[in-house]
């Protein structure tokens, strides 16, 4: 997608390419598992946190895990794969959306890196998910956390840890 496309860098345009990518690439699996960085604009939010809640009422999934990397992570492993691209991409020149695609393909010699198009935004929809807010509680202090546990059988429920060897507290969305 061009630059110019996506209308928001923040929650709403992240988690409209997450959703986007759940409706298109899940094949029936229920239980999801995502790692991020702690980027507060984009990641760490309420509105990240109603939605996963949101996937799970609506029954996209039995349970989600979100872990975040703690303060000063060094080593994350889609980090790693940005990086294949980022070297090859300084060794390149793109004039084009299909010089930059021709580069995500060719920076993984196993295949990792694999784009995902969208020409003019055809067959990309761009929701509000900020909306979500009328319907959920705001998590108390967020940044605090590190791990969120959703799950199917505890609904609008979401477990929370600082480290992963602490206790789970569940707080009612």
């Amino acid at each position: 997608m061009d630059e110019n496309e996506l209308l928001d860098k923040g929650v709403n345009g992240t988690l409209s390419l997450v959703f986007d990518a759940i409706k298109k690439l899940n094949r029936g699996e229920k239980h999801l598992k995502l790692n991020c960085d702690n980027c507060p604009g984009q990641n760490k939010n309420r509105t990240t946190i109603q939605f996963l809640t949101y996937l799970i009422i609506c029954n996209y999934y039995e349970t989600i895990e979100l872990s975040f990397m703690i303060a000063g992570h060094t080593k994350f492993s889609p980090d790693r794969n940005f990086g294949m691209i980022k070297k090859l991409y300084h060794k390149s020149t793109v004039y084009r959306k299909d010089d930059f695609v021709e580069v995500v393909n060719k920076s993984s010699p196993k295949g990792l890196n694999k784009v995902q198009c969208y020409e003019e935004g055809k067959g990309f929809q761009y929701l509000d998910f900020k909306v979500l807010e009328r319907y959920f509680e705001k998590l108390p202090n967020i940044k605090k956390y590190h791990h969120f546990l959703f799950s199917a059988d505890n609904l609008g429920v979401v477990k929370v840890k600082e480290f992963v060897d602490s206790s789970w507290i569940e707080i009612n969305l």
